[in-house]
């Protein structure tokens, strides 16, 4: 295909056998050498006594990719960017499977903290959440980056167009915008 281009990137792993280097898809592994790859999945149940629809709420809050769906058992199951799967078993319990990556662990690692968080402070996480309009949501939002705007810039750097729906900062004769209803 014409080999590779001057400063282009290259992606394998290198492998070296008999003082030669070669570049290798990680699937072609085993061909060059001894070596074998493997695909770790995990999985945890976890004690779960709260509300499936405010939990699925929680976790949309969270990520953008929270996909609702029935497994073919017919539990109830959320899909959190297409690489955690979270089903609840039973009224109690919660089971957790995705495989092993650092990214993928550090999602389901939420998933788990956003769980206990629920389990342990269950009116805090109340059925009333899931009922908050997008606009509410919004307004949260919207709160939230003020204070954190006008914390670290101060009150006068910040000016808010809700029309547009931006926050427009102003620093050192420098300005960025930020659309704060996008995700």
């Amino acid at each position: 295909r014409g080999g590779a281009q001057h400063l282009s990137k290259l992606s394998g792993l290198l492998v070296q056998q008999d003082f030669q280097y070669t570049i290798v898809q990680p699937e072609d592994l085993h061909t060059y050498t001894k070596l074998t790859t493997t695909v770790i999945t995990q999985s945890q149940t976890i004690p779960f006594s709260g509300n499936w629809r405010s939990l699925c709420f929680q976790l949309s809050q969270m990520y953008e990719d929270v996909v609702q769906e029935k497994s073919f058992g017919g539990d109830l199951m959320a899909r959190i960017h297409s690489t955690v799967s979270l089903s609840l078993q039973s009224a109690s319990a919660l089971f957790l499977e995705w495989e092993s990556s650092p990214v993928n662990d550090m999602v389901a690692d939420s998933v788990v903290s956003v769980v206990l968080q629920m389990s342990s402070n269950p009116l805090q996480f109340s059925a009333v959440d899931e009922e908050k309009s997008q606009s509410d949501v919004e307004e949260d939002r919207l709160q939230q980056i003020l204070k954190i705007f006008a914390a670290r810039f101060g009150s006068k750097a910040v000016t808010v167009d809700r029309n547009t729906t931006t926050i427009t900062l102003s620093v050192d004769q420098m300005t960025a915008s930020y659309n704060y209803v996008s995700k």
